[in-house]
């Protein structure tokens, strides 16, 4: 029988590379490969349950999120779901787990301000 969970708690997130399970190669399964689709995993994320690991932490669950995301959590950080509410709440992941905010922002800055700064060297 099928599972299907949300996360409740994003700090029960792990970032686990899958490079050793051929079925899981496809899958972004780790922060960086998350930021390259500008996605984290937060807290309301729906999923389905794909599978179980062990880390040296304990049971992670494997949660397909989209067709190509798929997060590692521990057993506290998910609760079960019917499978009608995955479904009617597994388009809007990708909304949900957008990375924006002020930490962009203040990278974007941080790096407009250095940009600034090299150009005012040249002047002095």
């Amino acid at each position: 029988m099928d599972r299907f969970v949300e996360i409740v708690d994003s700090n029960a997130v792990r970032d686990v590379s899958m490079v050793g399970s051929p079925e899981y190669r496809k899958y972004a399964t780790t922060r960086q490969e998350w930021a390259k689709q500008n996605f984290y995993p937060k807290n309301g994320v729906v999923g389905q349950v794909m599978g179980e690991a062990q880390a040296r932490e304990g049971l992670l669950y494997l949660v397909q999120v989209s067709n190509n995301i798929m997060v590692a959590i521990r057993p506290n950080g998910i609760r079960d779901i019917s499978f009608a509410e995955a479904n009617r709440r597994y388009s809007q992941n990708m909304i949900i787990g957008y990375v924006f905010g002020e930490k962009s922002r203040q990278e974007g800055l941080k790096s407009a301000l250095d940009d600034l700064d090299k150009m005012l060297q040249g002047f002095i």
